[in-house]
């Protein structure tokens, strides 16, 4: 969902006004969305399902 909004933000050309947002809640939000990913993929890489493969 994050990673669609910032898609979105930057087809609609709003790149510009990452100006008025402190870096410390850009690095935050993008540091958010990378953890997100790589906690819901921790059960994958530990317990694989046998039956997709």
């Amino acid at each position: 969902m994050s990673g669609l909004f910032l898609i979105i933000m930057g087809l609609a050309r709003f790149g510009r006004l990452i100006e008025y947002i402190p870096i410390s809640v850009t690095l935050g939000f993008t540091s958010g969305i990378g953890i997100t990913i790589a906690t819901m993929q921790v059960k994958d890489f530990f317990w694989p399902d046998a039956r997709r493969a």
